[in-house]
């Protein structure tokens, strides 16, 4: 599976601009967080929603 990711990695490379790249690769931490709650029923605690904020705040200067 990680070669498979990997040469999915470099491919989507090529084909889509390096910020957009790391902009979708940070955002799929919320997606599994979400995800977790939604399916899983996990709890979302404190730390959880700093972790979030703080990528999310990431984000959102890393694209300013």
């Amino acid at each position: 599976m990680y070669i498979v990711v990997t040469i999915f990695t470099v491919y989507a490379l090529k084909e889509i601009p390096l910020k957009l790249f790391y902009t979708t690769t940070s955002l799929k931490f919320v997606l599994v967080l979400i995800l977790s709650k939604l399916v899983l029923c996990e709890k979302i605690d404190i730390n959880k929603i700093i972790a979030i904020g703080l990528i999310v705040s990431g984000v959102i200067i890393f694209n300013i």
